[in-house]
């Protein structure tokens, strides 16, 4: 793993600290599961995938938090939030900025994305009906990018349906071709939310607005 910052080496300690039954992801495993939270295209709230952070039982209950004392608790919560806020500005600002944490082997210097996909996956997994609404979409870009981060997530499934050959090009330009496909399926997740509403709905004036923003219908999209 790169020299990373240090509230960054902090939250990544404070993990590792965790006592058992606690079985915390990896801080690149992390990273690519909170990506997964952000572009999904429903919206999980962070009382159902937090708990995870911690770690699953092989009976896949979850099997933490654990934490020796509220300290502990709070420290480590506020970094997990603080980098999901972090990653949820980049992809934001659409303009490239996000980086997923990967890990270096330590003997031969090559870049190893397979635990920020194996986080990606399991962020799939929390609504896994919802993807389809991409796959189905009219958005090929949008379609491609998740068809590919899937195939990358399952590159190591006896099922996977790619030759030997294109499956170990893929692995090679996957770390620098990832942060553009979650970059993709941001952008798309954004512009659905940003769609105007269609024609033939309804919504009074002092209903609350359908985009979610908490606002009333007249003070928001029906400024429109």
């Amino acid at each position: 793993m790169e020299r990373l910052p240090s509230w960054l080496r902090k939250l990544d300690a404070a993990l590792e600290a965790l006592p058992e039954p606690a079985d915390p992801m990896t801080l690149s495993e992390l990273d690519g599961y909170l990506a997964g939270v952000m572009v999904c295209p429903d919206l999980v709230m962070p009382s159902e995938w937090l708990p995870l952070v911690w770690g699953v039982k092989d009976d896949g209950t979850e099997a933490g938090p654990v934490f020796e004392n509220e300290t502990q608790l709070h420290t480590t919560v506020d970094l997990v939030m603080t980098i999901y806020h972090l990653i949820s500005r980049r992809l934001g600002s659409g303009d490239g900025r996000y980086a997923p944490i990967y890990d270096v082997h330590s003997e031969t210097g090559e870049v190893v994305c397979v635990f920020w996909l194996l986080g990606f996956s399991r962020a799939m997994s929390l609504r896994p009906e919802s993807w389809l609404e991409i796959a189905r979409g009219d958005d090929d870009d949008a379609a491609m990018a998740l068809s590919i981060l899937m195939a990358l997530a399952t590159a190591g499934d006896a099922e996977t349906d790619l030759p030997d050959d294109e499956l170990e090009e893929l692995l090679a330009e996957a770390p620098e071709m990832i942060p553009y496909y979650v970059q993709e399926l941001n952008d798309w997740r954004l512009h659905r939310d940003a769609s105007p509403l269609p024609a033939t709905l309804k919504v009074g004036r002092n209903a609350p607005c359908p985009c979610g923003s908490g606002k009333k219908y007249k003070k928001c999209c029906g400024l429109n």
